[in-house]
């Protein structure tokens, strides 16, 4: 099983404490949670509901691995538990958030040079058939 693949019903994906490199399924039951303790870089007073806000220097507790969305962790902070969006806490995060949104501007980008002036449209905009 991957991590993109579901586990079968009361099995997790697993790592070894000892040897992080080992993965493996294992019964639920049979794991304790693990939790991070992180320093809040900076403010942030949530978006949605279920989301923890927190100030810079705030200590968070998170669950990695917790949700199986991986742009978001389980925390708590001052006694409130919700979600933490990840880019906000975990410089990994966000290097690979950057570099996404970089490549779709590019794209973006060259679409806008080659498409034609915003009140301009070709014959296969439209679905008409190019003469």
């Amino acid at each position: 099983a991957s991590g993109d693949v579901p586990a079968p019903v009361g099995w997790v994906l697993a790592a070894r404490e000892r040897a992080p490199g080992a993965l493996g399924l294992a019964p639920r039951a049979y794991l304790r949670p693990h939790f991070a303790t992180v320093t809040a870089p900076s403010d942030f007073g949530g978006v949605d509901v279920g989301d923890v806000a927190f100030a810079q220097g705030d200590v968070l507790h998170v669950q990695p691995g917790a949700l199986a969305a991986r742009a978001y962790w389980l925390g708590s902070n001052r006694g409130r538990r919700g979600y933490v969006a990840r880019y906000l806490i975990d410089p990994a995060a966000n290097s690979i958030a950057r570099l996404a949104v970089s490549c779709i501007l590019a794209h973006w980008r060259r679409s806008r040079a080659s498409a034609p002036g915003p009140l301009t449209t070709t014959p296969a905009m439209v679905g008409a058939p190019a003469t």
